[in-house]
């Protein structure tokens, strides 16, 4: 399971990716990346290679306006849309 670790999202569990080859990225390199690049209240971000889609994800819990995720594995994206589903129905 991957859990979001920080803003309106917290400790919110998002669904295992299937996919082979795709691995989340770890919850400290989460950390580390968005000490550099808060605050984004407002902001647009760009999620390229997205891969299971936590960083736009985390982004949008820690208020970034919108996020594009680009990502060409279709399983990928089906897993993305699955994740991001989840998280606006509650």
């Amino acid at each position: 399971m991957i859990k979001v670790i920080a803003g309106n999202f917290k400790g919110r569990l998002l669904s295992k990716m299937s996919v082979r080859d795709i691995r989340p990225t770890q919850a400290r390199v989460r950390k580390s990346i968005f000490q550099i690049l808060e605050p984004l209240e407002g902001k647009s971000v760009l999620d390229l290679f997205a891969g299971t889609g936590i960083l736009g994800i985390e982004s949008i819990s820690r208020g970034a306006r919108n996020v594009i995720a680009i990502e060409r594995n279709k399983e990928a994206c089906q897993m993305i849309r699955k994740s991001i589903n989840l998280l606006c129905a509650e």
